[in-house]
């Protein structure tokens, strides 16, 4: 997988640079690091996506038992 992450500039010291530094690409395609997975990134990703599922269905099974109720079946 390629990541997209913003180019840094060293320096702006000619007019050409200026203009490319304001004009140019800011993003470049990097290589991710398969050998060394960021693990707090991936807890911080498992932990919001069972935390979305479970409040969700949550939500969802209040609603249904609220239309049930309701008579509106």
């Amino acid at each position: 997988m390629k990541l997209l992450l913003p180019i840094r500039n060293a320096s702006t010291a000619g007019s050409s640079q200026a203009a490319k530094g304001l004009f140019g690409p800011k993003f470049y395609v990097g290589e991710s690091s398969h050998d060394r997975p960021d693990w707090l990134r991936v807890d911080l990703t498992l932990g919001t996506s069972v935390f979305s599922s479970t409040y969700l269905t949550k939500q969802r099974n209040k609603g249904v038992l609220e239309y049930k109720r309701n008579g509106l079946e």
